[in-house]
């Protein structure tokens, strides 16, 4: 129930942050059927699918994780492939397969360059990060759950004075500083968008507060999803 669906602004929004922040002209998320590879969603890519004979991602969800190529024109199994002796000239390739809860590869999340790059740690994780929210985007199309946020594990916790006192792995992908960075900083100067106000009622109640938020990365990418921010006692 998702092949040649209509695009959705959700999956739309996080093939526009793959790109962005692994700086690349290119993302697609790619599902794989017998003869074709066909794009749920696309950015700085322009063909609604394409044979799977000749497609980079058929050889992506034989992987267990990132299938990176530096240089298409330089790799023996892509060096004469027409997506890259032809436009759209691709010489950059990394994919991620798109592995449901069964072990099934349904597709991959992939970013792509016409110049050689190099795939850094840090978008690995990106990546990584992205690839798990398409997979509980698709799967909760099956348990009929409402897709139109994506669910991340940005937790963080600030003091009386709403600064930040603990910033989690998840937080510093989606937001683009790393935890010493964040750290004593006031959270509405490290979350663009957060709705002070709003906080400070929750947390009042000694809760924690968790929902949907529109918040951005410090490259301004806009960023959609579910988060947690706790209250700790006392200044630090």
């Amino acid at each position: 129930h998702i092949l040649d669906t209509l695009p959705e602004p959700v999956y739309d929004d996080i093939v526009g942050m793959a790109a962005k922040l692994c700086n690349t002209a290119a993302s697609v998320i790619t599902l794989i059927d017998e003869h074709r590879q066909w794009f749920k969603a696309a950015t700085g890519w322009f063909y609604n699918e394409t044979p799977r004979d000749i497609s980079f991602c058929s050889h992506t969800i034989l992987q267990p994780d990132i299938m990176v190529v530096n240089d298409a024109a330089r790799d023996q199994r892509f060096a004469n492939n027409p997506l890259v002796t032809a436009s759209p000239h691709i010489r950059f390739y990394a994919g991620i397969p798109l592995i449901n809860h069964d072990g099934y590869a349904m597709g991959t999340l992939a970013i792509m360059d016409t110049i050689p790059k190099i795939l850094n740690n840090q978008q690995r994780a990106v990546l990584r990060m992205l690839s798990r929210r398409v997979v509980n985007l698709l799967e909760a199309r099956i348990t009929s759950t409402d897709d139109k946020h994506a669910a991340c594990n940005a937790k963080i916790s600030i003091n009386a004075l709403l600064q930040i006192t603990s910033w989690n792995d998840e937080a510093d992908i989606l937001y683009g500083y790393k935890e010493e960075e964040a750290l004593g900083k006031p959270v509405a100067e490290v979350i663009n968008g957060i709705d002070i106000h709003q906080l400070q009622k929750v947390l009042a109640t000694g809760k924690a507060w968790r929902g949907k938020a529109r918040h951005y990365h410090r490259d301004h990418v806009d960023i959609n999803c579910f988060m947690a921010i706790s209250y700790v006692a006392g200044i630090s």
